[in-house]
């Protein structure tokens, strides 16, 4: 059974883990620390019985930024990381968190039709703002998308 719930120091060393396997560019610990400890920061994690997938946010007023999402690569396509959205949004709604923003690379299709599932609209775009996923290859484009949690 699937536990979705809040992320604390204590899962620092199961983060770190699942970064490596999912992020070309992760997190050092002490970011993921910094991420965990921070006042205006919400961290959740799905559990199945161990950590598969985690979403951390930053809110400002009645912004949030998603600042990154991941699931396990043995474990995506399943329906995780929707888990990991709805609670977001249920949380961010009833906190009175008007806009959710993230950025995304520009070739990264499975998420793009995951954010477009839900209603994320594309607002913009930051020309070679990703690292090159290859060696010698170009810089990647992001698309800068919002979800608004009361409707736009």
């Amino acid at each position: 059974m699937i536990a979705i719930k809040s992320l604390c120091e204590h899962d620092l060393r199961a983060l770190s883990c699942l970064q490596k396997k999912c992020f070309s560019h992760e997190w050092s610990d002490a970011q993921i620390m910094q991420q965990l400890q921070h006042k205006r920061a919400l961290s959740l994690g799905v559990f199945d019985p161990e950590l598969i997938g985690f979403i951390f946010i930053r809110t400002l007023l009645d912004e949030a930024e998603l600042l990154q999402i991941a699931v396990a690569p043995t474990k995506q396509g399943k329906g995780f990381a929707q888990s990991l959205l709805d609670a977001l949004i249920t949380q961010l709604k009833e906190e009175g968190i008007s806009r959710l923003m993230l950025e995304v690379r520009r070739s990264n299709n499975s998420a793009l039709s995951l954010y477009r599932h839900y209603g994320f609209v594309e607002e913009g775009m930051r020309k070679a703002y990703y690292p090159s996923l290859g060696a010698g290859g170009q810089r990647e484009d992001a698309l800068l998308l919002s979800f608004y949690c009361s409707g736009k």
